[in-house]
């Protein structure tokens, strides 16, 4: 496991986690783009190996029935990604302190992208998400034009 620290913006949020290792995954869902205003980069860690040393502002909104979003209170900063009955939780890479280690390597929900950014060619493409139980990855070149569609809520 790889120890790292993060937080918010304005520091009202601090914390320390275990992530599970050094992937990163972006995830091109129509949510994410709302929330973020581009794609959402997040590593991922066991509920249980990340330790807060400041989290008095930290609150949670319940963006679809399977999935909240950790956020500031205060400053707004979008730190979490936790869904439903999963002991994984998603933390977003701009939270944390150092990510030189980090790799993104896989891109999920593509066919929700916008068109004006391509995908890069040797990454890894996920219909919905990469735990999908149909462990179906996407290559193929319509994804890559920006051939879209929406998919339900919950990413």
């Amino acid at each position: 496991m790889l120890l790292r620290t993060g937080g918010c913006y304005c520091g009202s949020v601090r914390f320390a986690a275990d992530l599970v290792d050094e992937k990163a995954a972006a995830c091109h869902c129509h949510q994410c783009q709302r929330l973020t205003g581009h794609y959402w980069a997040y590593v991922t860690a066991l509920s249980d190996a990340i330790s807060f040393q400041a989290d008095g502002t930290l609150s949670w909104f319940h963006t679809s029935e399977q999935c909240e979003r950790g956020f500031c209170g205060h400053c707004g900063s979008l730190l979490f990604r936790r869904r439903t009955g999963e002991k994984v939780i998603a933390i977003s890479v701009g939270s944390l302190d150092e990510t030189v280690a980090l790799r993104l390597t896989d891109h999920e929900f593509a066919l929700e992208r916008p068109g004006y950014y391509p995908l890069p060619v040797k990454a890894q493409l996920f219909r919905t998400d990469r735990s999908d139980p149909s462990g179906v990855v996407h290559t193929a070149p319509a994804i890559r034009s920006g051939a879209r569609r929406r998919s339900a809520p919950g990413g």
